[in-house]
């Protein structure tokens, strides 16, 4: 299945250490031109395009201790429209702490490639 394969690639990029740097080109390939990812933090949202994620990525990466390690545990996905909506609950580890949570993504295929178009987190 597509969206499988799609999600693969999505957590495969978010495994990186102190001394393996964050793959930013091939997360980047992921979004669509325009794609907006969304943080929920504890005052708001904060809204981001994918480079800077990518840029926030590069400096956290650079301050890291250890590792960084993002795996999807389970997803649901609807169409409407033809656009797919993805609930992906996933388990993280930054060095010693562990967190779980839920990416909501939207997705649209363009030019025949999946692609985010809004995330999120």
């Amino acid at each position: 299945m597509m969206i499988e394969q799609f999600l693969n690639n999505f957590y495969d990029c978010l495994h990186f250490s102190q001394t393996e740097a964050f793959p930013a080109e091939r997360f980047a390939s992921l979004f669509a031109e325009h794609a907006v990812l969304i943080e929920h933090q504890p005052h708001g949202f904060q809204t981001l395009s994918a480079a800077e994620f990518i840029a926030s990525m590069n400096a956290y990466q650079a301050e890291m201790i250890g590792t960084f390690h993002e795996r999807q545990t389970n997803f649901q996905v609807s169409e409407e429209a033809g656009v797919l909506i993805v609930d992906s609950d996933y388990e993280k580890q930054i060095n010693d702490q562990h967190f779980t949570g839920t990416n909501h993504m939207i997705l649209t295929e363009i030019q025949g490639q999946l692609k985010i178009i809004s995330i999120v987190f």
